[in-house]
């Protein structure tokens, strides 16, 4: 297949995806320092790190990565954010609910499902909008509590009703 056979397809694709209402999006200044304040709070651990925020259909709003992260944290990441999507729990939560898997080994026959913690869902009142997820080499602790100062700097702003801004 030709690259512009491949971008056609991406195009055609990503246009097939279902229109979000206000309500069920995250919004891009909310996305922009969600994931800044993620890397924040990372940086002052020395963590270099990725951070990764999408909406619901998996797009992605905000990807940052700072100086010196491992080229491995933008799929870490990535699934990291998927698994949030996929089973509407942090992806910390889904790992955990496994008992004690094999790292990195594929469950419920999906290779992109991850069990490492550092993903959490975006929530407007008790309705998911999206996931940020935050990869860094300090571990997963360290990836959760990043993800999570990133969602306390928004969270006054994702209320019930509200019209994003």
């Amino acid at each position: 297949m030709s690259l512009l056979s491949t971008m056609a397809l991406a195009i055609s694709a990503a246009a097939a995806l279902p229109q979000l209402s206000a309500d069920r999006s995250i919004p891009l200044t909310l996305a922009v320092d969600a994931a800044q304040a993620a890397m924040s709070a990372c940086a002052v651990k020395g963590s270099p790190t990725t951070v990764e925020i999408v909406d619901l259909n998996g797009l992605v709003k905000v990807l940052l990565s700072s100086d010196g992260a491992r080229t491995s944290s933008f799929e870490y990441a990535r699934r990291k954010a998927y698994t949030v999507l996929r089973k509407g729990v942090s992806s910390g939560d889904c790992g955990r609910s496994l008992g004690t898997p094999t790292p990195s080994q594929p469950f419920e026959g999906d290779a992109d499902l991850i069990q490492y913690a550092g993903g959490l869902p975006i929530l407007r009142g008790p309705t998911l909008i999206g996931a940020i997820a935050v990869s860094g080499p300090t571990g997963q602790t360290d990836d959760e509590t990043c993800a999570q100062a990133g969602l306390t700097t928004i969270a006054g702003r994702l209320q019930p009703g509200d019209t994003p801004r």
